[in-house]
C-alpha cells in the first residue's frame, strides 16, 4: 500500500509482473526447438542460451570457410554473368546449327520400305498396296 501510495507507476509494474513474465517463460513456437546438447528450450533466457552457447559457436567455427570462400578468387559474384554468357553461346551454337543443317541437308525423299507416294511414277499406294503391307508379319 505504501509503494502504490508513493509511486503508483511502480505499484502498477509490480502488479503486471506476472502478465509480463508469463511470456517470458513460454516463448511461442518452441515447442519442437531444442539445443544441440538435446534439452528443451522453451524461456527468453533459454532461447539467449541457445544463441549464445550453440548458435554463435558454430557459425564462428565455420565462419573461416565462408571469409575463404569470399577471398579466393575468382569472387563469387562473377559466376552470374559468366553463366549467362555461356547460355547465350550454348544458344547460339544451338541454332547455328539449326541453320546449318537445313542449308546443307539433302531435299527430303521416301526412305527405302516407306509407304508414301510411289517413287517410280510419284502416285501415292493404292489402298490394295496397303493393305499388303504386314502380310507377311506374325502376331
Amino acid at each position: 500500500a505504501a509503494i502504490a501510495e508513493n509511486t503508483p507507476n511502480l505499484a502498477q509494474a509490480i502488479v503486471n509482473l506476472g502478465v509480463v513474465t508469463t511470456n517470458w517463460r513460454d516463448v511461442d513456437g518452441t515447442e519442437n526447438l531444442t539445443r544441440f546438447d538435446g534439452s528443451n528450450v522453451t524461456s527468453f533466457p533459454e532461447v539467449r542460451d541457445y544463441f549464445a552457447g550453440d548458435v554463435v559457436p558454430a557459425v564462428r567455427a565455420v565462419a573461416e570457410d565462408y571469409r575463404e570462400l569470399d577471398t579466393t578468387p575468382p569472387p563469387v559474384d562473377v559466376f552470374p554473368p559468366l553463366l549467362i554468357i555461356v547460355g547465350i553461346l550454348v544458344f547460339a551454337y544451338g541454332l547455328a546449327m539449326l541453320v546449318i543443317t537445313r542449308v546443307t541437308a539433302p531435299p527430303y525423299a521416301d526412305p527405302p520400305g516407306t509407304i508414301g507416294p510411289n517413287s517410280a511414277t510419284g502416285e501415292e499406294a493404292s489402298s490394295d498396296e496397303l493393305a499388303l503391307v504386314g502380310a507377311g508379319s506374325s502376331s
